[in-house]
């Protein structure tokens, strides 16, 4: 019996021991497994070094479980988590025109070629309402950002039922509460807003609200968000750090608060690097927050770190087994829209905006279009910012409510250029941008200079939703020209005008408009006794229909350096229109700037102006310094001419190191041919050499031609001519 106990106790005891034995080992399995969480830094540009160590990891097959992002980081590991691959985000980046996307107006090339001459006429505007100026808002709402955001994450955090837990990776956004002044982890909502918030760098770009919290850059506080991944619990902690621990920098406003933000946070840094299994920080020292232009090289820096890093991320997590969390995208069914409404409307009519959505009622809500109807409303002109809030109801549809922050529409405009062909030329226009709501401007400007013109009128760039333009003006003037014989001065003499022009024109795209109208001017001559005067009637009533085309594809108006401009112009003058004359006049014009080399460019164009019948004397072709290098303003004045130009250019150094401001050296030749009133026939052609410098400058372009004519004939005819302007030319040509 005593024998059959001890069997029984030792059994039992087998058992207990066996049993441990097993839970210890079903243990020490599950501790293999491995989560990994990684957190990306702040840093501007710097930040897109993520991207390469995403690239790395991917290749590697290193999973990520858990992200957090800071600023830059907030942006690269939101697009991860939200479901893009590293080479889709890379893509992305690399196709982002950067600096169109961080200026408070809509990208440049989305403008109407119509609404890019009249936003570049003037160097300076000031808003008003009732007449009181109202002081510029001193920081950037970042429009083109946020809808950036909205176009990648609407999708996204909507098929997430807006939980950041349930994107295929969990997701945290860290900002910072001006009201708390704590970094704050958001976890919840709409995913391109707490990235927006994530990214809103104090002073320069405008902050967000979010559930009462008002909401800037988590750079300022926490330049890392290693601690926020604790929520998650991972097993292995990843952290990378982009930042310039160098003190040279080029001083731009970006990289002078990115820097301060570096300095404030330095001490929370090193305590989240300390949270950090490994810690990822390539070597970023020769470039800058916001070298946004050296994409390609940031990532590859990127890459260069993670890689370097391989060795101790594999030895640190070898005999472990990684896991990956990562969920397959979720989609859910799109509601229907059940309203569309309005917030923010002071001025605007509502109809003015119905006009130009495409979400439409009863319909099923396309985040694609609703961004697009968003752009258009942006588009317009009339809004700093346009925003949407969906509000879901009970039986699943939705209320889209879109928040637009008007302006006052009261402007003032100011510009000053100078040239020593006409002198100074000061520039003051008052207007109405959005009068009675219905989105015209009226205007009235005065110039000051040669010539003094004073006109007032209405016009627009677009009628609902059709690209047209509009214009109608009233004008008076008085010129200054100079008479010429055998291109010998013979007087100085002025011209007095005054009239009205209607047009009415259509854009083909972005770069190419179209316009037709009519225009009626009264000119009455005032020259000195000479003694062919009689040949110039004293006055002239012109009137005449027109058409034109145009087409300008020019990166820069004033400073091009790509691109190609052509335009068409047709005039037809008759009794019939109750005019002194009877002509035809066609004007052609083409110029073409060619990169050769990233520092070396051509130029090269051809203008043709044909007349038949009675051109009037103020419809004659008028040349300039500019126009024709080596001959002074208004030497060549014909019926008939040919100019052919071409020049070659170098890209010597830029302004203040921005790319928008560059500097060239070249030499520019001319040959032409002219038939001249004022002169015999032309029997040969004349010819213009010279050198040039051109410039783009904060107070507008700069350019310096010095210029021989008629260098090819005897020396007593051989001719010079420095030509100088400075500034944005305001005044207006028709």
């Amino acid at each position: 019996m005593g024998h059959i106990i001890k069997m029984i106790k030792f059994l039992l005891l087998f058992l207990v021991f066996f049993n441990q034995a097993l839970a210890n080992d079903t243990k020490d399995n599950d501790s293999l497994d491995l989560r990994i969480g990684i957190a990306f830094s702040a840093g501007g540009a710097l930040g897109l070094a993520h991207i390469g160590v995403l690239k790395v990891f991917e290749k590697e097959h290193i999973p990520i479980s858990f992200v957090t992002g800071t600023s830059m980081g907030a942006l690269i590991g939101g697009a991860y988590a939200a479901g893009f691959n590293a080479t889709q985000i890379e893509s992305i980046a690399l196709s982002i025109d950067w600096s169109e996307l961080l200026k408070p107006t809509k990208p440049f090339g989305t403008f109407y070629l119509t609404e890019r001459e009249k936003k570049k006429r003037y160097i300076f505007e000031l808003r008003h309402k009732n007449f009181i100026p109202i002081l510029p808002r001193g920081i950037i709402p970042l429009q083109n950002v946020e809808f950036f955001l909205m176009e990648i994450f609407s999708e996204p955090s909507y098929y997430a039922n807006y939980n950041f837990d349930s994107l295929p990776l969990p997701y945290r956004a860290i900002a910072v509460d001006l009201n708390s002044k704590k970094p704050v982890a958001l976890k919840n909502g709409r995913l391109d807003k707490a990235i927006r918030a994530s990214i809103a760098i104090p002073g320069i770009f405008s902050s967000v609200r979010i559930d009462g919290m008002e909401l800037i850059d988590g750079g300022v506080h926490r330049y890392l968000p290693a601690e926020e991944l604790f929520e998650f619990e991972p097993d292995f902690i990843i952290g990378v750090v982009t930042i310039k621990n160098t003190t040279e920098s080029r001083h731009s406003v970006l990289d002078v608060v990115s820097r301060t933000m570096n300095i404030l946070g330095a001490e929370d840094l090193h305590k989240q690097k300390n949270y950090a299994d490994v810690i990822i920080e390539p070597d970023l020292q020769q470039f800058e927050p916001s070298d946004f232009s050296r994409v390609k090289e940031i990532i590859k820096a990127g890459e260069a770190a993670a890689i370097k890093s391989l060795p101790e991320i594999k030895e640190k997590i070898k005999n472990r087994r990684l896991t990956n969390v990562r969920k397959v995208k979720s989609y859910r069914p799109a509601p229907k829209v059940h309203s569309i409404r309005f917030k923010g409307l002071k001025t605007t009519k509502v109809s003015t905006l119905n006009r130009i959505l495409k979400t439409r009622t009863n319909e099923y809500l396309n985040f694609k279009i609703l961004v697009n109807d968003l752009k258009r409303i942006f588009q317009t002109g009339l809004f700093y910012q346009v925003d949407y809030e969906l509000d879901f109801k009970p039986d699943d549809s939705v209320d889209v409510i879109i928040i637009v922050d008007e302006p006052y529409y009261g402007v003032y405009l100011f510009g000053v250029c100078y040239d020593n062909e006409n002198g100074l030329a000061t520039g003051f226009e008052i207007g109405q941008n959005n009068l009675f709501g219905t989105g015209i401007d009226a205007r009235s400007a005065l110039s000051l200079g040669n010539p003094n013109e004073f006109r007032t009128g209405i016009t627009g760039t677009r009628i609902f939703l059709l690209p047209f333009s509009y214009l109608l003006d009233g004008f008076w003037g008085v010129k200054t020209n100079q008479l010429y014989k055998n291109n010998t001065w013979i007087t100085d003499y002025s011209t007095v005008y005054r009239g009205g022009i209607f047009r009415i024109g259509y854009a083909i795209g972005n770069n190419s408009f179209f316009d037709t109208g009519i225009k009626g001017k009264q000119a009455i001559y005032h020259i000195p006794p000479i003694p062919w005067k009689d040949s110039i009637p004293e006055k002239e009533w012109i009137v005449y229909p027109f058409l034109n085309w145009e087409f300008n594809n020019f990166d820069d108006f004033y400073v091009p350096t790509k691109g190609l401009k052509a335009t068409a112009n047709f005039d037809y003058s008759n009794p019939m229109f109750l005019s002194d004359s009877n002509f035809i006049k066609l004007q052609i014009s083409f110029n073409h700037y060619l990169n050769i080399r990233k520092f070396m460019l051509i130029q090269y164009g051809i203008e043709i102006g044909l007349s038949n019948g009675g051109l009037p004397w103020a419809e004659y072709f008028y040349t300039d310094g500019e126009e024709f290098v080596g001959f002074d303003k208004d030497e060549f004045v014909s019926q008939q001419r040919i100019i052919l130009s071409f020049g070659i250019e170098f890209k010597v150094f830029e302004l203040f190191s921005r790319p928008d401001y560059p500097v060239f050296l070249g030499t520019i030749c001319n040959a032409g041919t002219f038939n001249s009133v004022s002169s015999d026939l032309t029997k040969s052609p004349h010819y213009g050499v010279g050198v040039l410098l051109r410039a783009n400058t904060p107070v507008g372009p700069i350019n310096f031609i010095l210029g021989i004519g008629d260098f090819n004939k005897n020396k007593e005819n051989i001719r010079s001519n420095l030509y100088i302007s400075v500034g944005r030319d305001f005044r207006y040509r028709h």
